[in-house]
Parts: structure tokens; C-alpha cells; sequence
């Protein structure tokens, strides 16, 4: 009497397509084994390398798989602590303090309004600005538009000022240099102009301008100051433009509601404040520095700020990481990554 052969002991299992040959493995059937529980393994470590080179499928063999516990971490994603790294020193000293009076330029908010038609002259093309106020006469309050022109011989505003053809509601534009704001604010008024639309030159945002002079008077013209990079794209702008092409330009500024979103706590007189660059959000120096020395980021925004650590600092700039909502216009990790942080 013959024996049956129906158990492949490459599968370890018993086999009925075949008369002689494994149809899962390939390998010549034998006898079975007189233990019959012997035949179905019971975890998936019985797979041996014959498995994993002949391609065998465990879903196709009976086979009980044994899955470990997935970690804490994974159940509960909220209270995984993400790896974080410290502001970067260099730019950490860079960052302006500001102690705080009743006229701190931190205390009131600014915005350019720039209004073009476009060649069709159909359609008008709006560009607004963030800028500082002053912290001399006149103080915000104050609400102005009319016809922006640049500032001519000299774009820092030195005497003498050609007199502009666009009327009597003219705002200068000059770029800072060579001038005080407060002389920039009184040649311009010399000539009509009705405001002062002054450009940073140099790599520090937010700056604050002030009248070491004490030179201001009640009845000065406003003035107010843009980034470096904003007061370009205005300056490229009007050489682009033909000269009969109107550009309108509204300024406002007016207290700001200021207060730390780390204590909760507004600006009180003579508290110093640390304004980040980027963002310009401002907190307390204290309270900034306690977040900064431990992250790289805006506690409000999470916009990133270079870090101490090397290799995580070149990966940042490498992706050109400055923040999660980045732009394709998004200038804030140029090569020289201070100027454009900075202003």
C-alpha cells in the first residue's frame, strides 16, 4: 500500500493539488508528520528565507500574523513633543529693543496704499505697504491720500526740490540718507508736498525714527518709512511708469492694539520690547527671549528665524524654509540671509 504524499515540508503544511509537487513552493511532497497541530504554524516568524526568495504570499497561507502594540506616540499625536532648536545668537543680537514711551513709533501701525492704472487703463494694479511712523510731530493719528512723485534732483530730499506739476496734494517719495526725517519732513513741505513717503536703505527692520535734533515742529508734514525691499518695488515702479501715468498714494496711521501674546500683558511705558523681523510681531524682551532661546520661530506666527544649529540651519535654507504659508515671492532666505531678514 502506498503513502500518501501530501505534506510539504518547505511550506510546512499539507498540500492537495498535487499528486507529488508543492503548487505553492514547488518542492516534492512527503509523508505527514503523525503530529497533526505541528502543521499550521502559529506565528509569522515561522516563514523562513525559502519564503521570502520563492515570493510566497502569507496571505495565502494559513498563517496566524502576531502584531506588535503601536507606540504611545502614534495613539496620540497631540502630545508628541516635536524637536526643537534655538535662535540662532548672531540673529538674536541683531533683533532691535524698543523701551517703550507714549509716543514709541510700537504703539501705532502704519500701512501704504499705492494705486496705478495699468496699460490698458482699464484695469489698476493696488500695492500696499506695512511702514513706521515717526516718533516726533506730527503724531499719528492721521488719514491722507494723493499723487506720490519722486523726489528730484536728489531722492534723499537735500534743497533744492524741484516743484512738482501734480498739484497741491503731492507726497514725496525719497529714499533715507544724508538728511534727518525731520529736515527730509520740512523741504518737502517747502515745496507743497503734503507728506513724506521715506525707504529704508539700509539692512535693519523694523527701524524707528526718531528726532535726536529735537527739531520737529507741530505743523511738520507726516512721515513714514518703508522696508528696503518695499521702498525698491516702489522706486522701480514710477521709473517704469510714463510720466503722464497717475500714482496715487494713501497713508494711514493710528494706534495700534499691541499687547504680548506670551503673558497676555499690553506695552506699559518704559517696558522694553523685542520686535521680530519678518513678521514685525513684538513681545516683551523677557518673554520673547524665553521662547527664542529654546525655538527658532515666531511664538505667534511660527514663522522661522535661522537657527544655532548648523546642519538643521543649512537644511532650513537649503529648502528655502522661512515659513509654512511661503510664497513663490517670498524673498526671506536670500543668500545674504541677514539683508533680507533685516530689511
Amino acid at each position: 500500500m502506498s503513502v500518501a504524499l501530501t505534506f510539504c515540508p518547505t511550506c510546512c503544511e499539507v498540500c492537495q493539488g498535487h499528486p507529488t509537487l508543492c503548487t505553492i513552493c514547488g518542492d516534492n511532497l512527503t509523508e505527514a508528520p503523525s503530529s497533526s497541530p505541528a502543521l499550521i504554524p502559529t506565528a509569522v516568524s515561522n516563514i523562513n528565507s525559502i519564503d521570502i526568495l520563492r515570493g510566497v504570499n502569507i496571505n495565502d497561507r494559513n498563517i496566524h500574523e502576531e502584531w506588535e502594540s503601536p507606540p504611545a506616540a502614534a495613539m496620540d499625536p497631540q502630545h508628541v513633543q516635536p524637536r526643537t532648536f534655538p535662535t540662532a545668537t548672531e540673529c538674536l543680537d541683531r533683533i532691535p529693543r524698543i523701551k517703550i514711551d507714549q509716543h514709541s513709533a510700537i504703539l501705532h501701525e502704519a500701512t501704504v496704499e499705492i494705486q496705478h492704472s495699468l496699460d490698458d487703463k482699464k484695469q489698476k494694479e493696488v500695492l500696499q505697504f506695512d511702514a513706521a511712523v515717526g516718533e516726533f510731530l506730527p503724531h499719528p493719528p492721521f488719514k491722507l491720500s494723493g499723487t506720490i512723485a519722486l523726489c528730484s534732483p536728489n531722492i534723499q530730499g537735500k534743497l533744492p526740490i524741484s516743484q512738482t506739476s501734480n498739484g497741491s496734494d503731492t507726497i514725496l517719495f525719497m529714499e533715507r540718507g544724508d538728511l534727518t526725517f525731520v529736515q527730509k519732513s520740512q523741504n518737502a513741505k517747502s515745496v507743497g508736498a503734503i507728506a513724506v513717503l521715506c525707504a529704508n536703505h539700509i539692512g535693519i527692520w523694523p527701524y524707528v525714527m526718531r528726532d535726536s535734533e529735537k527739531r520737529s515742529k507741530p505743523d511738520d508734514i507726516p512721515i513714514v518709512m518703508v522696508k528696503r525691499s518695499d521702498g525698491k518695488v516702489l522706486h522701480e515702479l514710477m521709473c517704469s511708469l510714463n510720466y503722464d501715468v497717475k500714482v496715487t498714494c494713501r497713508i494711514e496711521a493710528k494706534k495700534a492694539q499691541n499687547t504680548c501674546i506670551i503673558c497676555t500683558e499690553g506695552f506699559s511705558i518704559g517696558s522694553t520690547v523685542l520686535r521680530l523681523p519678518l513678521c514685525g510681531h513684538a513681545f516683551h524682551e523677557k518673554c520673547a527671549l524665553s521662547w527664542l532661546t529654546k525655538n527658532n520661530t515666531c511664538p505667534y506666527c511660527r514663522r522661522e528665524l535661522p537657527a544655532e544649529d548648523k546642519d538643521h540651519e543649512q537644511n532650513r535654507r537649503r529648502l528655502g524654509r522661512s515659513h509654512a504659508a511661503r510664497d513663490e515671492h517670498d524673498e526671506s532666505l536670500h543668500e545674504n540671509q541677514w539683508d533680507m531678514i533685516f530689511g
